[in-house]
């Protein structure tokens, strides 16, 4: 499933660093949060390279789809693929992963539907390790 949205409200903009910054506070800095474009993806994957981040959460494999996914317009994230969030994260996680991009994107961790369990066993799927 691919989720596309549209930015509505620049209130939301004003609050993107506060909850990005809540939902990453374990990586360090994130005066670089949100993330609206694909040189600020690559800049931040840098910056963050063997520090936990959300994204950790993810198998490599999936990680690397989500990641290719990602398309990016004027306002920031644009749309996603949801099918490696729902599969491989928990709500929570799917929600953090999110919030990298800002408030406005992490609202629609709501509407993906998770089939990743808290301890990382999912039905009739592999373990987290699994790519």
């Amino acid at each position: 499933m691919m989720l596309a949205f549209a930015v509505t409200s620049t209130a939301q903009a004003k609050t993107a660093d506060d909850a990005a910054a809540k939902a990453v506070s374990s990586a360090g800095d994130t005066a670089d949060l949100p993330i609206r474009s694909h040189a600020q993806l690559e800049a931040w994957l840098q910056m963050h390279a063997g520090k936990q981040t959300p994204l950790d959460r993810m198998p490599a494999g999936a990680r690397m789809r989500f990641l290719a996914s990602l398309r990016f317009g004027e306002r920031g994230l644009g749309g996603f693929d949801t099918a490696d969030l729902s599969a491989t994260l928990t709500p929570d996680e799917i929600r953090a992963v999110l919030a990298l991009f800002g408030p406005e994107t992490e609202a629609y961790a709501a509407h993906i539907p998770s089939t990743g369990s808290p301890d990382g066993r999912y039905p009739g799927a592999c373990a987290r390790q699994c790519d």
